[in-house]
């Protein structure tokens, strides 16, 4: 998972909370997720703002 994105996210992380992403993590529990979201679930937890696949059913009335 080494993209530029990514990288970014933990310059980010670790400039505003001094701590790795890695070691804020350390200790959580991570359940199953609805796959609609595409921001990864670890960067959820740590803060990361939301962004859902484009999903054109997803919102359509049945």
């Amino acid at each position: 998972m080494n993209s530029k994105i990514v990288d970014r996210f933990k310059m980010a992380f670790f400039q505003k909370n001094s701590l790795p992403v890695e070691k804020y993590l350390l200790d959580q529990e991570f359940k199953m997720q609805k796959p609609i979201y595409k921001t990864q679930l670890w960067m959820i937890k740590s803060g990361a703002p939301v962004q859902r696949l484009k999903q054109p059913l997803l919102n359509k009335k049945r």
